[in-house]
């Protein structure tokens, strides 16, 4: 079974593990009436690592993105996020080098496997990681559907907001070694705010 880098830090924490397509996932850390609280009124952070997570990079990236109709996040015009769902990495690969067309230079890379995924969510997202990153999140400068590569706790992660169902959201995605310190560090961050961690069983109810 897959484990995310975030693994040992949630044991730490007390989180009950539920196997989810081949991982195992922090289900539920107190209550899902508690977490989901938290995402309502304040702020939670949720542990996605097994998401796939796809670069598409070079001069036709958004021609190719478009043509597999895949799920993207325009970071530069050659270089695109491409994100679904756990365990899709594979057959999506096929799928853009497929649309790529003889004679363009683009590569499709899958990094799930050497990033983290930490979701921030809740109306005080942006409080909280305006607190550990420079960038201007105000929603005329960072609407839903940006993505920005940016420094965050000294540690560098393409930032994605992506709300989930009106919700204010971001997702951090950053190097696997160093995504227990990002987790720790945010929630350190967020006291004030009553940040708390949030299990997947909860996340699905928001969904």
């Amino acid at each position: 079974m897959k484990l995310t880098p975030i693994h040992q830090t949630a044991i730490g924490l007390g989180a009950q593990f539920k196997e989810e397509d081949g991982w195992k996932m922090a289900s539920v850390y107190s209550t899902i009436a508690e977490e989901q609280k938290a995402a309502e009124r304040r702020v939670a952070l949720i542990d996605q690592s097994n998401n796939t997570q796809i670069i598409v990079e070079g001069e036709t990236a958004e021609a190719v993105v478009k043509k597999a109709k895949a799920s993207g996040y325009k970071i530069r015009p050659d270089l695109f996020l491409v994100t679904a769902g756990p365990n899709e990495g594979p057959d999506l690969v096929a799928k853009l080098e497929k649309a790529i067309g003889k004679g363009k230079l683009v590569t499709v890379t899958e990094s799930t496997h050497g990033n983290g995924n930490l979701r921030l969510i809740g109306p005080d997202s942006d409080d909280l990681l305006s607190r550990l990153c420079g960038l201007d999140l105000h929603d005329s400068v960072f609407p839903n559907g940006t993505a920005k590569i940016s420094s965050v706790a000294k540690t560098r992660v393409t930032i994605v907001r992506d709300d989930v169902n009106g919700t204010l959201s971001y997702s951090l995605i950053g190097s696997r070694s160093l995504a227990a310190y990002l987790w720790e560090t945010i929630l350190e961050a967020g006291a004030d705010l009553n940040a708390r961690p949030m299990g997947s069983a909860a996340f699905a109810q928001m969904g």
